[in-house]
C-alpha cells in the first residue's frame, strides 16, 4: 500500500516540477519583453492594410429550399425550344401529373437551347431570390459520362432539369440562368 502511494507520488511530483517551472518561464519571457520596451524598442505596430486574398463576407440572399428530380427522356419528352416552365397542380403538361406529386411541390423545368450544351447533364447548384420579381438560378454543366442513371442526356437533345421547389415560392417571377462560373445560359 506504502510503495503504491510512493509510486503514485513519484509519478505526480515530476508533472507538478514541469508544470510549476514552465509558469516561470512563461514569466521571465514576459519580464524580458517589459525591459526591451522600456529600453526604447518599440513593437512594430500591425499595419491596417489590404492581405492579399483576403474577401468580405457576402450578404445573404434568401435562399428557395430545391430538389433535383430525375426523370427519363422516354417519360416527358423534351419541349420543342428551350425555355423556362413552372409547373403547378393547375398548369403542367397533360401527363406531368403522373411524374410529379403537386399536390406537396411545384417543378421548375429548365430547357437550354445552348446547342454546345446538348448531351450534358444539368444540376442546379442554387436558387436565389434577388428582389421581388427576379431569381437566379445557378447551375452545374457536366458532359453525360455514360452511367445508366443518366440515360437522359443524348447528344441529339438538348440539356434540361427539373427542379422541385416549395410549392407557390417562384410562381410569377422571371428568372437568371447561369453556370457555376457565371456564363449566361441561353433559353429562348
Amino acid at each position: 500500500m506504502i510503495a503504491r502511494k510512493v509510486r503514485t507520488y513519484g509519478l505526480l511530483l515530476p508533472l507538478v516540477f514541469a508544470l510549476l517551472s514552465g509558469c516561470a518561464l512563461i514569466e521571465s519571457q514576459a519580464d524580458e519583453g517589459k525591459q526591451a520596451n522600456e529600453a526604447g524598442e518599440e513593437a512594430t505596430p500591425v499595419e491596417d492594410e489590404a492581405v492579399e486574398g483576403a474577401q468580405e463576407a457576402k450578404s445573404v440572399k434568401n435562399q428557395v429550399w430545391y430538389k433535383k428530380q430525375e426523370v427519363l427522356s422516354e417519360a416527358l419528352p423534351h419541349m420543342s425550344t428551350g425555355g423556362i416552365w413552372y409547373f403547378n397542380e393547375f398548369e403542367h403538361p397533360g401527363n406531368s401529373s403522373e411524374k410529379f406529386n403537386f399536390d406537396e411541390y411545384d417543378i421548375l423545368h429548365i430547357q437550354l437551347s445552348d446547342k454546345e450544351y446538348y448531351g450534358h447533364i444539368i444540376d442546379p447548384l442554387g436558387i436565389e431570390i434577388i428582389n421581388d420579381s427576379t431569381v437566379r438560378v445557378v447551375l452545374t454543366m457536366k458532359e453525360d459520362s455514360g452511367f445508366v442513371f443518366q440515360r437522359e442526356a443524348k447528344e441529339s437533345e438538348p440539356a434540361r432539369v427539373y427542379i422541385k421547389v416549395k410549392k407557390g415560392a417562384l410562381k410569377g417571377k422571371k428568372f437568371l440562368v447561369e453556370t457555376d462560373q457565371g456564363e449566361k445560359l441561353s433559353t429562348n
